[in-house]
């Protein structure tokens, strides 16, 4: 249910579940004149459905989606790390549920019955709780947020990033209706984010992408952005994500401008090659397209053996477009081209160090090289063998 129109609203009760409700929509429903109360109800079966309520009050001011609640009176439900311990207000973590109501697992899988159905370590009885597998966080006043799944979680060139946060940072801009972000891979099989999104209005990428710089780092922003007149949706109303379509093609930025000298040219010939790409117009953002730090040095090296320029590769990063970079390749014409790199051959038996390592010597020579140590503090559980820790230490 995404919108209201022609259909018949109820005039006392209307409660919503199995999918975040979007504040819009609740908007949409008190203007309708129907007059009914609006609740929102979330429960898994493995806990015989319903666990945790609210009730939409009007003088409330709700971001784009509405709280899943609080729990029912025979209910605790704990935020967890992965550890199994308590998150802090405001940080995610796994929702698990205990309490009257939870099953006792899954009839003849034993296996996902271990994996989800646990024993509650925070009661003293034998009872279990469950792991939802949903992202939520504690609001201030108490209420729970839903933020996504925990499968969603990914890794981004080495960051985490959780695509219900992304989603719903787009879910908040007034120029969109529904957003759905996955991670998939490119031909090189690198992960990039795509979001597909169902616009409010005309699609406005350019003020969709602006909304995103503002609230998220560049590692959290979307390479990818493809326009759907709507989400598909299984059977029982869920977004289907399987049956969302190839993002191949799409870009960032909107109207495709072709190249107009023979350096540009080139260097669109390079992006495409570099980014595997079908097409790369004057004005479309390196790093907005799938690029990152380590296809940039591999850019650098293309533009050497193409324009015989040397070029540092911070101008990928101040100049991240084919048209201003173009105008780089002119200003470094000329230059000198550091040689290619050779391996050498016979291989000497002893290989000088490089700077890096020299600095790294005379450093520990010179104090120690502490300022390159990692401290971290790790909490051991269970009976500690001594003699292991000291030799896998020494080792």
């Amino acid at each position: 249910l995404s919108t209201t129109e022609g259909l018949l609203l109820p005039k006392k009760l209307l409660i919503f579940g199995g999918e975040a409700l979007p504040a819009g929509l609740v908007e949409e429903i008190r203007q309708s004149g129907s007059g009914c109360k609006v609740v929102n109800h979330y429960g898994p079966t493995e806990t015989t459905i319903g666990k945790l309520l609210h009730e939409v009050k009007e003088e409330n001011s709700y971001q784009r989606t509405i709280p899943i609640g609080k729990p029912f009176s025979n209910t605790r439900v704990y935020i967890l790390t992965k550890e199994l311990e308590r998150c802090p207000a405001g940080v995610p973590g796994q929702l698990y549920i205990a309490g009257d109501g939870v099953a006792r697992g899954y009839w003849n899988n034993p296996e996902l019955t271990k994996e989800k159905f646990i024993k509650d370590p925070f009661t003293k009885d034998k009872g279990l709780m469950y792991g939802t597998g949903d992202l939520v966080k504690s609001l201030p006043d108490g209420n729970i947020a839903f933020i996504g799944r925990v499968d969603d979680q990914v890794k981004i060139r080495g960051y985490r990033v959780e695509l219900g946060e992304i989603e719903t940072i787009l879910q908040q801009s007034e120029l969109v209706s529904q957003a759905v972000v996955l991670a998939r891979e490119d031909k090189q099989g690198n992960k990039r984010l795509v979001a597909y999104i169902v616009a409010e209005g005309l699609f406005d990428r350019e003020g969709i992408m602006d909304g995103l710089k503002e609230k998220l780092p560049d590692y959290m922003i979307p390479a990818l952005m493809v326009e759907l007149e709507s989400l598909p949706l299984t059977a029982n109303g869920k977004v289907d994500r399987k049956s969302l379509p190839d993002p191949e093609g799409e870009a960032l930025n909107g109207e495709y401008i072709a190249p107009r000298n023979e350096t540009e040219e080139k260097l669109s010939a390079i992006w495409q090659e570099v980014l595997e790409l079908d097409q790369v117009g004057i004005n479309d953002d390196f790093f907005e397209l799938g690029g990152h730090s380590l296809l940039a040095v591999r850019l650098i090296s293309a533009i050497r053996k193409a324009f015989s320029v040397e070029m540092p590769i911070g101008d990928i990063f101040d100049y991240p477009t084919v048209a201003m970079l173009a105008k780089q390749v002119t200003t470094h014409s000329g230059t000198t081209v550091l040689p290619a790199i050779e391996a050498v051959q016979p291989r000497p038996e002893k290989i000088p160090l490089s700077f890096s390592q020299e600095r790294l010597w005379f450093i520990d020579q010179l104090e120690g090289s502490v300022q390159y140590h990692l401290p971290a503090v790790l909490q051991l559980k269970g009976n500690l063998n001594i003699a292991a820790l000291e030799i896998a230490l020494r080792f």
